[in-house]
Order: C-alpha cells, then structure tokens, then sequence
C-alpha cells in the first residue's frame, strides 16, 4: 500500500486537489494522527490516518459505518482486527484474555460457537445467537471491551513501554487495542455455506504459512472438529446445521 511521502508527514493536514492524477491518492495510508483531503469531484473524500475512508460534506467528516442485520436464526461470519494490523495476538497473555471474554460473552448472550480462529493481528468468529432479539454490536462490545482493558492495564503496570504500540495520538483515547470500527459481520442462512466457513477459518493459519495442517493452531476449533482434541473454547456442535 502506498505510503505518505516524508514531505508530507510533518503537516497535520495534506490537500490533493483536483489536478492531481487519481494514482496520486489510491490506496494511500496515513500514520496515526494524519488526513488527507482529497477532492474527488464535487464530493471530497478523505482517509484517516488509521486507514479508516470517510467524506467530507459541509466540513464535517462522516466515516463509513458497518451495517448490522440483527435477524433471529442467522449466522454470523464476523471479523475484527488489532489496532494497527499489529500482531497483539502472538501473546500467550493476551489470547488466554480473548479465551475468557469469548466464553464469558457467550454466557450473558446466548450464542453458539461452531468455529474460530486466533491469527496472530486479527480473529474469526463464526456464531449463531440464541435469542429472538440480540444485538451483534453488543455481542462484539463484550468480547473486545475486556481484552482491551485487560492488555492496557497490564502494560500500564508492566510494560510502559509497550504503550507506544497501542498509541493514538488522540487526546481523547490515548491507547487503543483493536482497529476502530465494527470490523466485518456477514449473515449467513444457508448450511452449505456455513459448512465452507468452517473450513475457510480453519485453514487460515495455513494459508498465512504458518503451520502445515490446520490441527497445528492451537487456537483454532479444528482440532475440536477433527476430534483430535478439545481446543481452548468448547464449541457447540449440538446446535451446528445439518446439510
């Protein structure tokens, strides 16, 4: 992905304006703390320096938002991300972290679990709620909110160092631990698919390289599915579709 020149790094705010080629601006990404307002016709657009696109309309910035579909009996393929792209989950800490929240979340909310993935900078979650009426955003909140205090207290007390990693330069949230915005929620209704988005969690790890065979990722659920052996969170096979 195309990086903003040095020259531009020192201004708080860089402008492309209308004469500038469209390959001047595509696929540009900020650091931390950036904007480029790029008009693109009669509608600017610009993106944030954590990578986020949004428009400008009358000086205000409207950054996309991830629709939800809150449908009793659906699936959902959710997707989210560390802060960054940066690789939080290698730690053996941080996904124990994960481990609770997950479990505890399903607890308070009701959801099956029928696969996921840890990698190491983002996570693969395939549910289906219980409940009539649910809320994935209030599912997400309970899963990442506590990983999230959990990593900054303890490199606030450990590791202040580390913080550096974590950092916003926003005076508003100094730290933050997963990438901003509601990652990515599909809804899936039809068991063939489902069926696929088991295999495509699974084969993550070895797709990324890092392992030969999908057993191998100790947090994954393939192992639970292969019945090798019982990965770190139960998964609800009792409730999986039947093709």
């Amino acid at each position: 992905m195309q990086q903003l020149p040095e020259s531009k790094k020192t201004k708080r705010i860089d402008y492309f304006g209308l004469n500038h080629p469209q390959s001047a601006y595509d696929g540009l990404r900020l650091p931390p703390g950036h904007l480029v307002i790029i008009c693109n016709g009669w509608q600017p657009q610009a993106q944030l320096g954590d990578g986020r696109v949004c428009v400008m309309l009358r000086g205000k910035i409207y950054t996309k938002r991830c629709r939800r579909y809150d449908v009793a009996g659906h699936a959902h393929e959710l997707t989210f991300s560390c802060y960054g792209d940066k690789a939080f989950l290698s730690s053996e800490r941080i996904c124990k972290y994960l481990v609770d929240s997950i479990i505890s979340s399903r607890e308070k909310h009701q959801f099956d679990l029928w696969a996921y993935v840890f990698m190491p900078d983002h996570v693969h979650l395939l549910i289906c709620p219980k409940r009539p009426q649910y809320s994935i955003c209030d599912i997400l909140l309970s899963i990442k909110q506590p990983v999230s205090r959990k990593a900054i207290n303890y490199l606030k007390k450990n590791n202040p160092d580390g913080l550096k990693n974590l950092a916003t330069s926003q005076i508003h949230r100094a730290y933050r631990f997963w990438q901003k915005g509601g990652g990515y929620d599909r809804n899936i209704t039809k068991v063939k698919t489902i069926i696929d988005l088991v295999h495509y969690i699974h084969n993550n790890p070895v797709r990324k390289g890092l392992v030969e065979t999908v057993d191998q990722w100790y947090y994954s659920s393939a192992a639970d599915w292969q019945n090798i052996r019982q990965g770190p969170i139960p998964i609800d096979f009792d409730s999986f579709p039947v093709a």
